[in-house]
C-alpha cells in the first residue's frame, strides 16, 4: 500500500524554518504545547507548590529527586504542574521533558517515550524517513557526546530504517531491549549534565510495562543527577518501586470550602457570585477543582444570572435542576451548548485524548472551514487545547474526563460507526500507523466489531512487541486478541 507524496502547505519552507529556529522555546515538549490555554490562578495548593519548588532546588544542586504525585481525576495534578513550570519561568535555565500516557496506549511499549522523542526532534507529518533520521541525529548530537552509539538504537525504537546510514549492532532482542533502556537513561543523564531537567510523566496508571521499567531504572539512577522527576497517577495505582530518601509521595486532597469558593470567584473573573449559587456549586462539586470550574463556567454561560458592574445577580429563584449533579453532566451540558461542535468532539473522543488535525480532517465529513469553526468553538469553550503549525496542528481534550464525557454521550451504534470510519481511513491513508502502531488500529477495528481485522492487527502488534523483547506488551496483545475473539458473535447453522 503506497501513500501519495505529501503536498507542502502554503508557506511550508518559512514555517519549517520558523519551527527549526524557535526550537526548544516553543516546542520543548508536548506538555507545554498541549497546555496553551491560560488556566485559572492556582488555589489552595501553595504548600504543595512550595514542596515541589524545594525539591527543584535540591535537584538543581545535583541531588536528584522523584515526586510521586497522587490524586483522583479532576483534583488538579496537571494544574499544579503548570504552576510549577510557570514559577520556574521560561528563562532557559532548565529543560522540560514531558511524557503522557493514555488508556489507548497502555500496551504500546515505550509509547510516551517515543512521542516525546519525536516531538523533541521536531518531526513533522510530511517528513520522510531520511528527514526524520537527520532530525534524530541532530537531537542526539546536541544532547549526547557519543551520539553515534545511540542512533541505531533510537532509530529502531522510532521505526526508522537506520541501516545503510549507521551500522546496526548485532544484538538479540533481549540485548537490544536492555541496551535501548540503558541508552534512554544515559540520554536523560546527558541532558541533565547540560541543564537541570524537569521531567514530568502524567497518568502513570496508564503506562505500558516497559515505560514503567524504564522509569524504575531512573528512580535508582537519579540520586546524583540534576533531575526533578514528577510522576502523576490516580490513587488506585501503586508505584512498583521502593520509596527511598530521594522519593517523596505527595497526595492532593479536595479543596476546603474557602478555597473552593475562591476558585469559583476567580473563574467568574473576580466578581462575586450570588451566595445561593455558590452554595449550590460547592455542594455539587464537593471540593473537586475541575468540577468547580466546569459548574461555574456553565452558570456563567446560562441565563440564570446577569453581570453588573461589580457582581453577578441571580434571576429569581434557582430550580434544583439548574446545576448538574455530576461532572459528566456538567461537561455534557457545556457540549450541548456547543451544538455545532458536539459531533466533532464526539468523533475526536473516538480517536483519543490527543488527536492530530490531519487525522480528524481525514475522518470528518465536514468541509475544512466548518471543521475549523467547530474546533474554534471547542477551544473557546475551553474543552480542547491546540498547538503547532496550522498545517501540523495537534489538539488535546483539556482533561481526560472531557474526552470521556464526549465519548460516553454517543449511542453504541454511533460509536461503532465512528470507530469503523477511523479504521477504514487509517487502512486507506495512513500506512505508517498500520506498520508501526497496529495495536492502535486494532482498538478501532475491535470497537467497530471488525473481529477478524482486529485480531490480525493484535497478532501483528504481538509479533512487533516480541521482536523488541517487550514480552509483557506482547502478552497483553495476545490476551486482547483472545478476548476479541471470545466476544465475537457466534453464527450457527440451521
Amino acid at each position: 500500500m503506497s501513500r501519495a507524496a505529501p503536498v507542502r502547505p502554503k508557506g511550508f519552507h518559512t514555517a519549517v524554518r520558523a519551527h527549526q529556529v524557535l526550537g526548544e522555546k516553543t516546542c520543548e515538549s508536548r506538555f507545554k504545547a498541549l497546555h496553551r490555554t491560560q488556566p485559572t490562578t492556582l488555589v489552595g495548593r501553595r504548600k504543595e507548590l512550595d514542596l515541589l519548588l524545594d525539591r527543584w532546588d535540591l535537584a538543581k544542586d545535583g541531588e536528584g529527586q522523584i515526586v510521586w504525585l497522587s490524586g483522583e481525576a479532576g483534583i488538579g495534578k496537571s494544574r499544579l504542574l503548570q504552576a510549577l513550570q510557570q514559577q520556574l519561568g521560561a528563562d532557559g535555565g532548565h529543560r522540560l521533558m514531558a511524557y503522557q500516557s493514555s488508556p489507548e496506549r497502555s500496551a504500546s511499549a515505550l509509547h510516551p517515550v517515543i512521542a516525546q522523542l519525536e516531538y523533541a526532534a521536531g518531526f513533522l507529518p510530511w517528513d520522510d524517513s531520511l528527514q526524520k533520521l537527520a532530525k534524530l541525529e541532530a537531537l542526539l548530537q546536541r544532547d549526547v557526546q557519543a551520539a553515534s552509539e545511540f542512533v541505531p538504537l533510537f532509530a529502531s525504537l522510532l521505526g526508522l530504517p537506520a541501516a545503510g546510514h549507521r551500522p546496526t549492532p548485532d544484538l538479540t532482542p533481549a540485548q537490544r531491549s536492555a541496551k535501548t533502556l540503558e541508552a534512554l537513561v544515559l540520554h536523560l543523564e546527558a541532558c541533565a549534565a547540560r541543564l537541570p531537567v524537569l521531567l514530568i510523566f502524567e497518568d502513570l496508571h496508564w503506562a505500558d510495562p516497559t515505560s514503567i521499567e524504564l522509569f524504575g531504572m531512573l528512580v535508582e539512577r537519579v540520586r546524583h543527577v540534576a533531575i526533578l522527576a514528577v510522576l502523576t497517577f490516580r490513587p488506585d495505582f501503586v508505584p512498583p518501586w521502593t520509596r527511598t530518601g530521594h522519593v517523596t509521595l505527595l497526595s492532593l486532597n479536595r479543596l476546603d470550602r474557602r478555597d473552593a469558593a475562591d476558585l469559583a470567584e476567580r473563574v467568574a473573573g473576580g466578581k462575586p457570585l450570588p451566595a445561593e449559587l455558590v452554595d449550590r456549586i460547592l455542594f455539587r462539586a464537593d471540593g473537586v477543582p475541575l468540577f468547580i470550574e466546569e459548574l461555574t463556567r456553565l452558570v456563567l454561560e446560562s441565563e440564570l444570572i446577569t453581570e453588573t458592574v461589580d457582581r453577578y445577580v441571580l434571576h429569581g429563584s434557582m430550580p434544583d435542576t439548574a446545576i448538574p449533579t455530576t461532572l459528566r453532566g456538567s461537561l455534557m451540558a457545556r457540549l450541548d451548548r456547543a451544538a455545532s461542535a458536539k459531533e466533532v468532539a464526539q468523533l475526536a473522543a473516538c480517536i483519543g485524548r490527543v488527536f492530530s488535525h490531519e487525522m480528524l480532517a481525514a475522518t470528518s465529513t465536514l468541509e475544512p472551514d466548518a471543521l475549523r469553526a467547530a474546533l474554534d468553538q471547542l477551544s473557546n469553550n475551553q474543552l480542547i487545547d491546540r498547538s503547532g503549525l496550522p498545517s501540523a496542528q495537534v489538539h488535546v481534550f483539556r482533561h481526560a474526563l472531557v474526552q470521556e464525557a464526549a465519548y460516553q454521550s454517543l449511542p453504541k451504534t454511533r460509536r461503532r460507526e465512528l470507530h469503523a470510519r477511523i479504521a477504514d481511513v487509517v487502512e486507506a491513508r495512513f500506512p505508517d500507523i498500520i506498520a508501526h502502531q497496529p495495536e492502535w488500529l486494532a482498538h478501532h477495528h475491535a470497537e467497530a466489531g471488525h473481529v477478524g481485522r482486529a485480531s490480525e492487527c493484535l497478532l501483528d502488534a504481538a509479533r512487533h512487541a516480541k521482536s523488541s523483547y517487550a514480552l509483557r506488551e506482547a502478552a497483553a496483545h495476545l490476551e486482547k486478541c483472545i478476548a476479541v475473539l471470545q466476544d465475537a458473535p457466534v453464527h450457527r447453522c440451521g
